[in-house]
């Protein structure tokens, strides 16, 4: 699945990460572009939220 996405999102500039919370920890994508597509390709992935972050402005939870 992380292959697929990788595929579906090569327009966009792509880091990959690692999330962790105490022993809990995986893989995850910071994506840079229009939040807009992105939401679109996560929800397809099932994703439940995406965080948007803008330059000089606010940090948003953004619910899929």
């Amino acid at each position: 699945m992380q292959r697929r996405l990788r595929q579906l999102l090569s327009g966009f500039t792509v880091i990959e990460a690692e999330g962790r919370l105490h022993r809990w920890h995986e893989p995850m994508l910071l994506v840079g572009g229009d939040p807009r597509p992105v939401i679109r390709i996560a929800a397809r992935f099932r994703q439940r939220a995406v965080v948007v972050l803008r330059r000089g402005g606010t940090t948003r939870l953004r619910l899929v």
